[in-house]
């Protein structure tokens, strides 16, 4: 669908600026990967009644789940640096508009991942959702050549990443209420992502 197309124009648009990229199906994706995973664009659409694509909506309970499970580290995903891009249609009432970016996004700060672009809930009612997306890739691809630098150093010095700047609006845009070269991989439905193994 139009997700995966979108994903996989990231990959495209990552590989062209520097980044190792590919594209992979969140629905044949383990989520417990993620914890070797350094940074990750995430494209997310939501269905309607705020649902998540049949394909993946248990990975996206999968995630919820270990968010919420005390027996889960909430520093699990510390080393994760993600964004995300929701597609969703505010004609959907406020509380499923983009509700499955916001649900995983909520998930992901809760295991400690660190968002290093605003999340951009995309709005397909003005038939203006890829100008949305153009311009929130043009603030991804930075992010993501900075988190390829950092890895690549950090590999270099054989030490830990760490230090880098969350996102400045984390807290405040929720709108619910409730050894080798790293690889990046553009999980489809999911973004993309940098491999740390």
């Amino acid at each position: 669908g139009r997700s995966r197309k979108l994903a996989h124009r990231l990959a495209e648009s990552a590989r062209q600026s520097g980044v190792a990229a590919e594209a992979i199906d969140l629905a044949a994706y383990d989520v417990d990967q993620l914890i070797d995973v350094a940074c990750a664009a995430f494209v997310l659409p939501t269905y309607a009644e705020g649902s998540a694509p049949e394909g993946y909506a248990a990975v996206l309970e999968q995630l919820q789940q270990n968010a919420s499970d005390f027996r889960v580290s909430k520093a699990s995903l510390a080393s994760l640096r993600y964004t995300i891009f929701g597609l969703g249609n505010s004609e959907y009432p406020p509380l499923h508009f983009n509700a499955v970016a916001r649900r995983a996004d909520r998930a992901l700060r809760t295991m400690g991942a660190v968002r290093v672009v605003r999340r951009c809930d995309g709005d397909d009612i003005d038939n203006l959702l890829e100008e949305q997306f153009d311009s929130w890739v043009r603030k991804v691809l930075p992010a993501m050549r900075a988190q390829q630098r950092r890895f690549e150093a950090t590999q270099e010095e054989g030490g830990e990443e760490g230090g880098e700047e969350a996102d400045s609006d984390e807290e405040a845009d929720d709108g619910d209420g409730s050894g080798g070269a790293p690889a990046l991989v553009d999980l489809e439905d999911l973004g993309s992502a940098m491999h740390r193994r």
